[in-house]
């Protein structure tokens, strides 16, 4: 009984029969996704193999992109970090967006920050001193990405929050100003200011005393760090 065979030539032009029986059909497996395969078919019998057919060029089918490059991060400011990923093999298909998600610390879910077609963002309203993870995929007609490598990064120290609570006992000649600790934001407060018009103290500590004043006058007061 004759038998067929059939010859693939792949993309890198290497050339191997991927078929050998007496049906009329086959699958061949195991083909790298988007890319142009040539094949043949012959017959073959006791006296030998035939010649080869004409060519039949198949694109294979999409897949999902590979995973992007792990995400370069650079913290702009204590709020805002900048990402760029490098664009992995599409497979096929064209990127059609990215999608960025990031874990603050402390945190166990990760949460979507970004999804558009560049490979790269900027994330914002981030807290100062603190560690953030983030991942990427890409996405196309066929599906999304495994995830890139997760990236952590901590954001810089700022400076401290607003001065509130603010509270002041008068007597005839001196203020005893006192007020509550802001958020140092990442960076010890070293000392306090307290704008007295005409003049501007420091404060080590969160109470001060401010003598020499007149009696029966009106003073105004603006603390900040």
């Amino acid at each position: 009984m004759s038998q067929l065979e059939v010859e693939m030539t792949a993309p890198d032009a290497s050339k191997r029969v991927v078929f050998s029986g007496t049906e009329t059909e086959c699958i061949v497996n195991q083909l790298q996704p988007g890319q142009l395969y040539l094949f043949h078919v012959r017959g073959v019998n006791k006296a030998g193999p035939g010649p080869w057919s004409e060519g039949v060029e198949v694109l294979s089918g999409a897949a999902p992109p590979d995973p992007p490059g792990a995400p370069q991060i650079c913290c702009r400011t204590p709020h805002t970090a900048a990402l760029t990923w490098t664009a992995p093999a599409h497979n096929g298909a064209p990127i059609s967006s990215y999608r960025v998600e990031m874990c603050g610390a402390g945190k166990d879910e990760f949460s979507a920050v970004y999804q558009d077609p560049a490979a790269c963002c900027d994330v914002r309203g981030l807290q100062p001193n603190t560690s953030y993870t983030f991942r990427v995929l890409a996405i196309n007609a066929a599906g999304s990405s495994e995830f890139s490598e997760e990236v952590s990064v901590r954001t810089p120290p700022s400076a401290p929050a607003m001065v509130t609570s603010l509270r002041c006992s008068a007597s005839c000649h001196s203020l005893a100003l006192s007020w509550l600790a802001p958020s140092a934001n990442g960076s010890e407060i070293t000392h306090f200011n307290i704008d007295c018009g005409d003049k501007v103290l420091t404060a080590p500590t969160t109470e001060h005393e401010v003598h020499g004043l007149k009696p029966q006058t009106s003073y105004r007061f603006v603390h900040y760090l």
